[in-house]
């Protein structure tokens, strides 16, 4: 067994699966949460991009993982997060993404054609929670002396 390097931060030591030789051909990924590698790409090619820099808010429509692996991220790089949801969600995955500083609003109504996950898709949804959550966003930073 080799020693592995320092890791920078949390989502750094777990972003890499741990690889198990299963045989002498084979190998299992184990991650410790798999979303942690695609929600990095994507906000370092946004920050390469100059789309976004710390305090940009970021909105994202999610009902699991990917949420919690971009509030990870965004806690660790200074970005806003408002993350819409629906009723399916874990509420104890929901609390985890807020104590990681992400807004967390809930779609009520389904859409007639596409449940609830077009309801979160929709334009005017994520218009109508991103005002709400930023209003959220802003008294959270002044309770924290942001």
């Amino acid at each position: 067994m080799r020693i592995n390097q320092v890791a920078r931060s949390v989502a750094d030591a777990e972003e890499l699966p741990r690889l198990i030789q299963l045989s002498e051909n084979l190998f299992a990924a184990s991650f410790f949460l798999m979303k942690l590698l695609p929600a990095n790409f994507i906000l370092e090619r946004a920050k390469d991009a100059g789309l976004i820099r710390p305090g940009s808010t970021i909105i994202e429509t999610t009902s699991g993982t990917f949420g919690l692996a971009l509030a990870i991220h965004c806690a660790l790089k200074g970005y806003n997060l408002i993350l819409v949801s629906d009723p399916v969600v874990d509420e104890s995955l929901k609390r985890r993404m807020e104590e990681l500083g992400a807004a967390v609003d809930i779609v009520v109504e389904p859409a007639l054609n596409g449940g609830f996950q077009k309801s979160r898709l929709s334009a005017e949804e994520l218009k109508q929670f991103s005002q709400e959550a930023q209003a959220r966003i802003k008294m959270i930073q002044e309770l924290r002396g942001a």
